[in-house]
């Protein structure tokens, strides 16, 4: 059996395989992070959130971008899976890409809005509605990804 460097693989991979990659990924990611988080990192995210709103109140894509990616990769030490947590920081560059791609789609307010909803479902430690809202938002971005 061949070994592959996860960076390699996932750095040359097709948008679509992305895609799939980062669905796999983040219902995983967000179910356990439902039922595992502290409250410090809840507090954590919600402090992301905060920027979040701010950078996209100010149109500052850049500074939402950031914002966004340390969001995603919270939520992924939120499940208190270190293995998981490699991959997933493994795929950020890739990650950033299906972002900024996705910021063309929506105002950044929507991702805002789209992130809260999901906070709140790991807040209630909802593990079926976390995994919820981040398939209709990844269904989503597929279906207008797709599109475009």
């Amino acid at each position: 059996m061949e070994t592959v460097n996860i960076t390699t693989c996932v750095s040359n991979a097709p948008l679509r395989e992305l895609l799939e990659i980062r669905r796999g990924l983040e219902l995983e990611i967000v179910r356990l992070a439902a039922l595992r988080r502290t409250d410090e990192e809840l507090a954590g995210l919600e402090a992301l959130l905060a920027q979040q709103r701010q950078a996209a109140d100010e149109d500052e894509s850049w500074r939402f971008l950031e914002a966004d990616i340390a969001f995603h990769l919270g939520v992924a030490s939120a499940a208190h899976n270190a293995t998981l947590l490699s991959l997933y920081e493994n795929f950020e560059s890739p990650l950033r890409s299906l972002v900024v791609a996705n910021m063309e789609k929506y105002p950044l307010a929507t991702h805002c809005d789209i992130h809260q909803h999901l906070w709140e479902a790991i807040r209630d430690r909802d593990e079926a509605r976390a995994a919820s809202v981040a398939e209709q938002f990844l269904t989503t971005l597929e279906e207008q990804l797709w599109e475009g």
